[in-house]
């Protein structure tokens, strides 16, 4: 029994959309939780926390769970298209708007309220592994997403031009962060030297789970970040940045 619950824990794991408490600019929470007022501290911008790794057996759950979340609070400019995203999705985005609408015992927001998506901010402090799965997964809603706002990217995929969408990376174990660099889906920029501090290089005397104070060298990456509120600060440079290039 406790092997049939560890599994469906695997598969099924929990996962936070979380916002920002008001008044409280360094906190974040589950979006659902009754005892705080809290909102998205930018426009467009989903922050999702998965509570286990992403492997295998739960990818295709977890990439749900993330579409779900854009769909219900965000909204796209881009004709819907067989071969991008199809008009299934805009309904099922409404009906979740709808249902949480109903739940909070408040109208649905007008089209005009829902904001662009713009980025995903993924909380990693609970990931521990990503396996081939995991990592194809990402790539996979990466692409979905880039097609869902109306862009595309090829197989070198790049973030240095500060695009209409961006995925940003927080709280991530060392040998996470050694698998998404080296798979390229964070773009080649420069790493905070708060993060290279931080960082354990594996003691091969020790073993892989014991780590010494030498710094790792990766390839860096401006997507990378040690709080949320840090890619929060990046995202609303970006956006900055972008808005001079108009």
């Amino acid at each position: 029994m406790a092997f049939v619950c560890l599994l469906y824990q695997l598969a099924r794991p929990q996962f936070y959309h979380l916002a920002r408490v008001n008044d409280r600019p360094d906190i974040f929470i589950d979006m659902a939780h009754p005892g705080y007022e809290a909102e998205s501290p930018l426009p467009g911008v989903i922050i999702f926390r998965p509570q286990e790794s992403l492997i295998f057996p739960n990818v295709d759950y977890i990439r749900s769970k993330v579409l779900d979340c854009v769909l219900e609070a965000t909204t796209t400019t881009a004709i819907p298209d067989v071969s991008l995203w199809s008009e299934d999705l805009q309904l099922r985005g409404e009906k979740l708007r709808l249902e949480r609408a109903q739940k909070m015992g408040m109208s649905p927001p007008n089209q005009d309220q829902i904001p662009l998506l713009r980025a995903i901010v993924f909380d990693l402090s609970s990931v521990n592994l990503i396996d081939s799965s995991g990592l194809q997964g990402l790539f996979d809603l990466r692409d979905m997403l880039m097609r869902y706002v109306g862009t595309s990217q090829d197989s070198d995929f790049e973030m240095d031009l500060t695009p209409a969408f961006e995925i940003h990376f927080v709280s991530t174990h060392p040998k996470v962060l050694h698998v998404l660099e080296l798979s390229k889906i964070t773009a080649n920029s420069t790493l905070p030297p708060a993060i290279k501090n931080h960082l354990q290089k594996p003691s091969s005397d020790l073993g892989s789970n014991h780590f010494t104070l030498e710094p790792i060298v990766f390839n860096p990456s401006r997507y990378i970040h040690l709080s949320i509120s840090d890619a929060i600060k990046r995202i609303q440079k970006n956006w900055d940045h972008q808005a001079t290039l108009i």
